[in-house]
């Protein structure tokens, strides 16, 4: 009967041992439960490589005045012709992109909902450090 009892109770203070280390956070990393993750996008110039650049007068004579060029540039592996008022340098705009710098991240972790912004797109959930969400990183490379 006392090796009963004594079995109980050290399968009693196990489980509360747990479940106290459970509830305190000596379990290991946490992970928060990701809701939302929307992009955060900017708008910059798009430049291509000139190729040539030609003088194109108005008249029907070379020596006129040059008001424009007719000017080729490359975007992958076409060639394009466009004009222009001044002369090209060794690129020219050709428009805009967006460009995503960043991710606004909606996290929810213990009841408590929060916002981050992440430099790169998160998975399904988020570690959990010291009550902080944090952005995994890799190490930086160790210099010899």
């Amino acid at each position: 009967m006392n090796r009963i009892a004594t079995a109980a109770l050290a399968l009693l203070l196990v489980v509360a041992a747990t479940l106290g280390a459970w509830r305190v956070g000596w379990s290991g990393t946490h992970y928060a439960r990701v809701l939302q993750a929307t992009p955060v996008t900017v708008r910059e110039p798009r430049y291509a490589d000139v190729v040539d650049a030609v003088p194109a007068p108005i008249g029907g004579s070379v020596s006129d005045q040059v008001r424009s060029w007719n000017v080729a540039y490359r975007v992958g592996d076409r060639v394009l012709h466009t004009r222009v008022a001044r002369e090209p340098g060794d690129q020219i705009r050709i428009g805009e992109q967006q460009r995503v710098i960043g991710y606004n991240v909606v996290w929810r972790w213990r009841g408590h909902t929060g916002i981050a912004r992440m430099n790169t797109r998160p998975g399904r959930d988020l570690p959990v450090v010291d009550g902080a969400v944090v952005e995994t990183r890799r190490p930086a490379p160790r210099s010899s």
